[in-house]
């Protein structure tokens, strides 16, 4: 690869990261909301109670007795009406003139999807359909004081962010060692609904200055899959992962002398202790096999250890369960 390049960024002469990247923030021209004409209905936003069936939400909602009677027909290879859960939005959308007549229901499957209940015709018609999700470029950048997610936080940037660097610098950077004053600088799309962004999408090229190193990543695809590559064209993704956690705290480093918290002596410690809440996912460094999964009892507790070839083998300890 040469020194410049269109997607992401260009070592200047004098060694700094330049941009080569123009994004657009313009805003754009409202559009109908689940394709319906809100100008001309009133609409209440409410959540689904703990142990609220569909059924009752329509009632609630002044839904017709045939509307009602009609809904598991109406829902069939459509929408699974069991999979209503507590807590998830639904908007209801009622006509402006005196009769105030249920006209259309909303109901949030998740952040993308929705179905939509139509109440306008005697039959009930139900739709499963997706709201428009608009996709901006961006160009973000950063200087670490604490962490890389307070960097992102203190820039305005979706620190989700933060994560999708940790995968992509997963075997070039320990991000448990990270330096105060390290930079990065990333060129990706965010995705919005609404206006409002609900998460990071492609990202094309970064940069992360490590200790004075330039660490840079460039997307690639090759054989049908998406990877990541440095200025020289090489993999990032290498034998070993540096950690095999996600954002936490190292409570004890390797070291040849620590003072033991439960035997109270000072004696080796050859190995590094990760401190996290409970649920937090652990990985193998590297692809391997199970060779050994026990108990200690006064040592490394419940622990799994992984054969990588035949020189390499990696232990985990520790475990909750």
């Amino acid at each position: 690869m040469n020194d410049e390049f269109d997607l992401g960024f260009r070592k200047a002469e004098n060694g700094q990261i330049a941009d080569s990247v123009l994004v657009s923030n313009e805003d754009e021209k409202p559009e109908l909301k689940y394709g319906i004409d809100v100008d001309l209905f009133e609409s209440v936003e409410s959540r689904v109670k703990r142990n609220e069936y569909f059924s009752t939400i329509l009632i609630k909602r002044n839904a017709e007795r045939s509307h009602i009677v009609q809904l598991n027909e109406a829902c069939k290879d459509k929408f699974n009406l069991r999979a209503v859960r507590k807590g998830n939005k639904y908007e209801a959308f009622y006509s402006k003139d005196s009769t105030k007549k249920l006209s259309y229901l909303i109901y949030h499957i998740n952040t993308i999807k929705y179905a939509k209940f139509d109440f306008t015709d005697s039959l009930l018609n139900v739709k499963v359909e997706e709201r428009e999700v608009k996709v901006k470029k961006r160009v973000a950048s950063g200087v670490i004081k604490t962490s890389l997610w307070n960097a992102m936080v203190d820039s305005n940037i979706n620190p989700l962010l933060a994560n999708e660097l940790s995968e992509i610098y997963a075997w070039s950077i320990d991000f448990f060692a990270l330096e105060k004053n390290d930079k990065f600088k990333v060129v990706y799309d965010e995705e919005f609904i609404d206006g409002k962004s609900i998460g990071v999408g492609r990202i094309y090229a970064a940069v992360y200055t490590h200790k004075k190193s330039d660490y840079f990543a460039y997307e690639f695809e090759q054989d049908g899959k998406l990877s990541f590559y440095n200025e020289k064209g090489e993999s990032l993704k290498k034998a070993f992962l540096k950690a095999p956690l996600k954002y936490t705290r190292i409570s004890s480093r390797y070291t040849n002398s620590r003072f033991h918290p439960v035997l109270k002596i000072y004696r080796a410690h050859k190995g590094v202790d990760y401190a996290a809440p409970l649920g937090t996912p652990v990985f193998s460094i590297g692809d391997g096999t199970i060779s050994a999964k026990a108990y200690q009892k006064n040592g490394a507790g419940r622990y799994v250890k992984v054969k990588h070839n035949s020189v390499y083998e990696t232990t985990y300890c520790h475990f909750h369960r």
